[in-house]
């Protein structure tokens, strides 16, 4: 697959997002002719490109047929999806529906309630007599 942004089959009309090393764009597929979302991903993004085409392979079937095609680019990797409610942000959307944590979001979360260390009640003080 070439880059979106020069192949005759795409054109690559407004980015809408900029996220985990995903550029996001609203395009038009000349060939389905109808709006499509073209992610590109970057190689310095917190997934290797194999790791995303890892993730799109455990797609359920319902999901994975938002995915037009996908494949490795000059720059890194490019991903054709339908619009769909929350694939503006595209590794978001993909690891939600499979279950993973977010790399670049996990190192820097808080803990949970469920993970947070239970703090004992603070007892007061015996009465000054």
């Amino acid at each position: 697959m070439t880059e979106p942004a020069s192949s005759p089959r795409y054109r690559l009309s407004m980015s809408i997002s900029h996220q985990d090393g995903v550029r996001t764009y609203i395009a038009y597929d000349h060939q389905l002719a109808r709006p499509v979302l073209a992610h590109l991903v970057d190689t310095a993004g917190p997934y290797t490109l194999h790791d995303i085409e890892a993730l799109i392979a455990l797609l359920p079937a319902k999901d994975a047929a938002q995915i037009v095609e996908h494949a490795l680019t000059e720059r890194g990797m490019a991903v054709i999806s339908l619009p769909s409610e929350g694939l503006n942000h595209f590794i978001a959307w993909l690891t939600e529906r499979i279950g993973v944590p977010r790399a670049s979001s996990e190192a820097n979360a808080p803990p949970s309630p469920a993970e947070a260390r239970p703090v004992a009640p603070a007892t007061p003080p015996p009465p000054i007599t």
